[in-house]
């Protein structure tokens, strides 16, 4: 709402004199400069070892291969595991912090991504949620990357699914109300022919925990009607 004045400008607001009691606004406060996610993670990748991977494989309860693929390392200083976090280009832009209570968080200063593994693409991909289910696929023998969040970027994910150069995908809805509304929302947006599956647990990984096979997920599979 404009307040009038006797000094009327021509853009129609209005010039007021100002008060002895007023201070000037802060400056803005400047972001932290952005650090290099790419060294970091070389650092703790070199000093990790195959017991610190066994270590979060049983806490997690998939394989050890499947974190090695994930190119996760153990960040000594803060006991915790790091994560690479990539961009639809594959190049690692932040990283995901893991203690073994099961809390998680973003190194600060770097950003959000998708968790992509070295891995084989086979013509389809899985596309999980998180990165202990993108753990879990991987586990169970599929060709998977994880989102960071089930409202993550639709076109990020959509646009490294079309560089990947697969011609199916797969999307893992956790079976709840954002799960299966991100899913859909991610569906709509797809390159290739994809479907939506709904494990029966409360995510992916507990359902590869509870005794989820590849005969069973290929079963599931076949029953589901695809797009496109």
């Amino acid at each position: 709402m404009r307040v009038v004045s006797d000094k009327e400008c021509k853009n129609g607001g209005y010039l007021h004199e100002l008060h002895e009691h007023y201070s000037a606004p802060p400056p803005p406060i400047r972001p932290n400069p952005p650090i290099n996610c790419t060294r970091m993670w070389r650092e703790w990748l070199n000093e990790t070892h195959p017991m610190h991977i066994c270590r979060l494989a049983d806490i997690l309860g998939v394989l050890p291969e499947s974190l090695e693929m994930m190119e996760c390392a153990w960040n000594d200083r803060q006991n915790c595991w790091a994560m690479p976090m990539r961009d639809q280009y594959n190049e690692i832009v932040g990283l995901q912090l893991r203690w073994e209570d099961g809390f998680k968080k973003t190194l600060s200063g770097s950003h959000n991504g998708m968790f992509i593994p070295r891995q084989k693409t086979n013509g389809c991909v899985v596309v999980t949620e998180g990165a202990s289910d993108c753990a879990a696929a991987l586990s169970l023998g599929l060709c998977a990357i994880g989102r960071h969040s089930c409202c993550d970027s639709v076109q990020r994910i959509a646009s490294a699914i079309r560089n990947m150069r697969v011609s199916r995908a797969i999307i893992v809805a956790d079976p709840d109300e954002p799960g299966i509304r991100g899913a859909t929302k991610l569906a709509e947006q797809m390159p290739v022919p994809c479907c939506v599956y709904i494990p029966p647990a409360e995510d992916f990984r507990t359902a590869y925990r509870n005794g989820l096979t590849p005969e069973m997920w290929n079963a599931s599979i076949d029953s589901i009607s695809w797009s496109k």
